[in-house]
């Protein structure tokens, strides 16, 4: 499932759902307004955001419109907290969370940097129970310096390296 948050003038932004080739959107309004909320009722709300998703992607998605990620925020723009995973911040994360450990099991890049959306995770977490506790990804982008998330989130199942690997 791709997901991202549109600017609307609230600081939470809208959520949409985004179809697999970032081509169509959908306002996830009749399921839930926004990425803060769907972390925090993940179960429930989920499943019915893939159902949207799937419906996207086969054209079926009633009031899809073309997506333009122009007109998004970060995924998140408001968290309580986060950490990156990457080759040159592997020694902060994984003294946090095991970051090496969630890397080489997620077969992720460690020369890119990835944030991670997770349900509440223990301080001291392990890394299965990081990984476990994974909802959504985003890659970080560092221009001059300054790090930027790309406007869409993805659910593990949607890894942006296998689109890179194909």
């Amino acid at each position: 499932m791709k997901l991202a948050t549109y600017q609307d003038g609230s600081r939470d932004g809208q959520l949409v759902v985004v179809s697999r080739d970032l081509a169509l959107a959908h306002y996830a309004t009749s399921i839930c307004n926004t990425m803060q909320q769907l972390l925090d009722d993940w179960n429930f709300l989920s499943p019915q955001l893939q159902d949207l998703f799937d419906a996207l992607n086969r054209n079926t998605a009633r009031h899809a419109f073309p997506f333009d990620a122009a007109r998004c925020m970060a995924p998140l723009p408001r968290m309580y907290q986060w950490a990156t995973s990457s080759k040159t911040t592997h020694a902060r994360v994984n003294q946090q969370h095991g970051g090496d450990a969630v890397l080489t099991s997620l077969q992720l890049d460690a020369d890119q940097t990835f944030g991670f959306f997770t349900e509440g995770v223990p301080p001291k977490a392990t890394s299965t129970q990081l990984r476990d506790g994974i909802r959504l990804m985003v890659r970080i982008n560092h221009l001059d310096s300054t790090p930027s998330f790309e406007p869409v989130a993805v659910t593990m199942d949607e890894n942006p390296q296998a689109e890179d690997k194909a």
